[in-house]
């Protein structure tokens, strides 16, 4: 039993940075085609918030696995985007006439979102240059734990 254990925890180890990687790829192409969707007038009920809770576990992932601190940068632009987003909303049920406060946050969301999106790709660079074998420990890790179960 202890042995099943500690094969549990290094294949989190080992799958960590590959699993970080392939959010900080996911998560901006999923606010591109969210962002896309909302465009064209899809409905999207629960997506953002989906969105917003991998960023935040791929932000607790950054830290298990050290990245550098360019990958911390997305994540904390998004939570700002968030934010602004709020008030964005809250200035339009306050406003619904088209004011200079609603042009100004609306502005500054898709300035944040389009520097969220460059950022996480930024992250997933500086993970795949900082972790040249991810892939391959990823692959060993995983054909490891499944022979160990």
């Amino acid at each position: 039993m202890e042995r099943e254990k500690i094969t549990k925890q290094d294949y989190k180890e080992k799958t960590a940075p590959y699993r970080a990687w392939l959010n900080s790829i996911s998560i901006p192409v999923a606010l591109i085609v969210l962002f896309i969707a909302v465009f064209l007038g899809l409905t999207v009920n629960a997506a953002g918030m989906i969105i917003f809770v991998f960023a935040i576990i791929t932000h607790v992932n950054y830290k298990k696995i050290q990245a550098p601190k360019i990958c911390h940068v997305a994540p904390i632009l998004y939570y700002v985007y968030n934010v602004v987003s709020v008030f964005y909303v809250m200035s339009l049920i306050a406003y619904p006439q088209v004011n200079i406060v609603s042009a100004l946050l609306s502005l500054t969301n898709l300035v944040l979102l389009i520097l969220v999106i460059a950022f996480y790709f930024v992250a997933a660079q500086a993970i795949k240059k900082q972790f040249p074998r991810m892939k391959e420990d990823y692959n060993e890790a995983v054909q490891a734990y499944k022979g160990k179960k």
